[in-house]
Protein backbone atom coordinates (compact mmCIF):
# COMPACT_ATOMS: atom_id res chain seq x y z
CA UNK A 1 0.00 0.00 0.00
CA UNK A 2 1.64 3.07 -0.88
CA UNK A 3 0.06 6.54 -0.88
CA UNK A 4 3.04 8.68 -2.68
CA UNK A 5 6.12 7.56 -4.38
CA UNK A 6 8.92 9.80 -5.03
CA UNK A 7 10.02 8.22 -8.60
CA UNK A 8 13.47 8.20 -10.72
CA UNK A 9 17.00 8.29 -9.02
CA UNK A 10 18.74 10.62 -6.45
CA UNK A 11 21.49 12.96 -7.82
CA UNK A 12 23.56 14.46 -5.22
CA UNK A 13 24.51 17.36 -8.08
CA UNK A 14 21.43 18.32 -8.86
CA UNK A 15 19.70 21.32 -6.79
CA UNK A 16 17.06 19.82 -4.08
CA UNK A 17 14.71 22.71 -4.99
CA UNK A 18 11.46 20.90 -4.91
CA UNK A 19 9.05 19.49 -1.94
CA UNK A 20 9.88 15.72 -0.87
CA UNK A 21 12.50 15.25 -3.13
CA UNK A 22 16.20 15.20 -2.79
CA UNK A 23 17.01 16.23 -6.44
CA UNK A 24 15.20 18.12 -8.30
CA UNK A 25 14.99 15.39 -11.42
CA UNK A 26 12.92 13.27 -8.82
CA UNK A 27 9.26 13.00 -9.71
CA UNK A 28 6.24 12.21 -7.06
CA UNK A 29 3.21 9.99 -7.77
CA UNK A 30 0.13 10.34 -5.73
CA UNK A 31 -1.53 6.75 -5.94
CA UNK A 32 -4.31 6.36 -3.44
CA UNK A 33 -7.79 8.25 -3.26
CA UNK A 34 -6.35 9.95 0.12
CA UNK A 35 -4.15 11.44 -1.24
CA UNK A 36 -5.08 12.57 -4.69
CA UNK A 37 -7.91 14.04 -2.43
CA UNK A 38 -5.92 15.85 0.11
CA UNK A 39 -3.58 17.40 -2.49
CA UNK A 40 -5.68 17.67 -5.81
CA UNK A 41 -5.31 21.48 -5.41
CA UNK A 42 -1.63 21.99 -5.05
CA UNK A 43 0.82 21.47 -7.27
CA UNK A 44 3.01 19.33 -5.96
CA UNK A 45 5.84 19.37 -8.99
CA UNK A 46 6.41 22.63 -9.04
CA UNK A 47 6.04 23.30 -5.24
CA UNK A 48 9.26 24.95 -3.78
CA UNK A 49 11.07 23.74 -0.74
CA UNK A 50 11.25 26.40 2.02
CA UNK A 51 15.04 25.47 2.92
CA UNK A 52 13.77 26.57 6.74
CA UNK A 53 11.17 23.41 7.10
CA UNK A 54 12.52 20.59 5.23
CA UNK A 55 9.79 18.18 6.62
CA UNK A 56 6.46 18.63 6.82
CA UNK A 57 4.58 17.03 9.77
CA UNK A 58 0.93 16.39 9.62
CA UNK A 59 -1.46 15.25 12.12
CA UNK A 60 -4.86 13.67 11.08
CA UNK A 61 -7.15 11.79 13.84
CA UNK A 62 -4.77 9.18 15.40
CA UNK A 63 -1.78 9.30 12.46
CA UNK A 64 1.23 11.26 11.74
CA UNK A 65 2.58 11.93 8.82
CA UNK A 66 5.98 12.97 8.01
CA UNK A 67 7.20 13.94 4.64
CA UNK A 68 10.38 15.29 3.03
CA UNK A 69 13.62 14.86 3.57
CA UNK A 70 14.45 14.85 7.19
CA UNK A 71 18.15 16.65 7.84
CA UNK A 72 19.93 14.59 10.47
CA UNK A 73 18.71 14.86 14.04
CA UNK A 74 15.19 15.78 12.38
CA UNK A 75 13.84 12.78 13.64
CA UNK A 76 15.03 12.92 16.98
CA UNK A 77 13.76 15.79 17.54
CA UNK A 78 10.40 14.93 16.80
CA UNK A 79 10.35 11.87 18.50
CA UNK A 80 11.62 14.41 21.55
CA UNK A 81 7.86 16.44 20.95
CA UNK A 82 5.99 13.88 21.03
CA UNK A 83 6.92 12.57 23.68
CA UNK A 84 6.33 15.33 25.37
CA UNK A 85 3.14 15.13 24.75
CA UNK A 86 2.74 11.88 25.72
CA UNK A 87 2.04 9.99 22.55
CA UNK A 88 3.01 6.62 22.37
CA UNK A 89 5.57 5.23 19.69
CA UNK A 90 5.39 2.15 18.46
Amino acid sequence: MIDILISEPFIESLPPNKIWRGSDNQKVHLFSNRTKERYKVRNLDSEICDDSLPIQIEVSNNSIFIMGIPRRRDLKKVKQIIRKKEIKIW
